[in-house]
């Protein structure tokens, strides 16, 4: 038996969660007005589901923010308070997640570019930079590559696609990242999860464990489990790191220099965020890398100060 064949049969339930790179937070049929720090907008997409998105600030610049796996808009909310004093910030429940529909639980990029793509159509948004967070940063990566539109930037924050992965690693996410296997996850293992993407778990993020607490116990959490799988599959199968030089234009990179979660540490125990970070880097050609001391996998919650003024001096530095 290989080393990591036996590593992925003996490897703890608990820590196996941990690693998954996402934040199983909110499914669409929650009900959490309370956790949105704005008012929720909609557009009706052609497929005829709902697509949901807050909005702060008034400015010619639009930065338009798209959450992780398994996340929704309100991560955002702390660097949108921040850089709404200068820039218009759009932050969108991706289809499935938050107020966002997805009847049928579609998890490709090309789907979630596509949706992108009608929500800037129908807004008319123009002066776009868009931003984007661990999966929602390789949606972002996924669009520019394929189908580049009128962004003008691109912010990466902890992006899944720099990581890459053997057709080995793919079986290993077959296996493990399925909805029977995600539905055993207990209370302590989710709590777990949400302290795996901090250093520190801040008590304002509270609120992240009681919406994925609800979320466990509705009916929307069969759903939930399927759209998870999907979209793990659907980055596997859209992978974009030897296509980064395709990107065409200027690029910010942040990372959290105590990101647990990239790289994953079972299937690459030995490689480390900085030289994930850097391989990635070096491959986009107008980017810029930073990585942010005592900040994790969230860090645009608990390094918000820090990674917004990052961004505003690279916006600026633009001009």
């Amino acid at each position: 038996m290989s080393r990591k064949s036996s590593i992925f049969n003996s490897f703890p339930l608990s820590l196996i969660f941990i690693i998954l790179f996402f934040l199983s937070l909110s499914y669409s049929s929650m009900s959490q007005k309370s956790t949105y720090p704005f008012p929720v907008q909609k557009i009706t997409l052609q497929s005829g589901d709902e697509l949901a998105y807050i909005k702060a600030g008034n400015s010619d610049t639009v930065i338009l923010m798209l959450h992780g796996m398994g996340s929704y808009s309100p991560a955002w909310a702390k660097m949108m308070k921040i850089l709404s004093t200068n820039y218009t910030c759009i932050a969108v429940d991706l289809p499935g997640y938050g107020h966002s529909g997805n009847k049928n639980s579609e998890g490709s990029m090309d789907f979630f570019a596509s949706v992108i793509d009608e929500l800037i159509q129908k807004l008319n948004l123009q002066n776009i930079i868009i931003a984007g967070h661990s999966m929602g940063a390789h949606v972002a990566m996924h669009r520019a590559i394929h189908t580049p539109g009128n962004e003008f930037a691109l912010i990466l924050l902890a992006p899944a696609g720099f990581e890459t992965f053997t057709e080995a690693d793919r079986k290993w996410f077959s296996t493990y990242v399925t909805p029977p296997f995600l539905k055993l996850q207990t209370d302590e293992q989710i709590r777990n999860n949400f302290h795996a993407n901090f250093t520190s778990f801040p008590e304002d993020a509270a609120f992240m464990i009681s919406d994925r607490m609800i979320l466990k116990n509705s009916p929307a959490f069969d759903n939930y489990c399927q759209l998870i799988t999907n979209c793990v599959q659907g980055m596997l199968k859209s992978p974009v790191f030897d296509q980064l030089n395709q990107i065409k234009v200027p690029t910010l990179v942040l990372f959290g220099a105590d990101d647990k979660l990239i790289p994953n540490r079972i299937l690459h125990p030995t490689l480390t965020t900085k030289e994930v970070a850097q391989s990635g880097h070096s491959k986009i050609p107008k980017s810029q890398l930073y990585i942010i001391p005592g900040t994790g996998h969230m860090l645009n919650w608990e390094g918000d100060a820090q990674a917004s003024e990052h961004v505003m001096t690279f916006i600026r530095n633009m001009k």
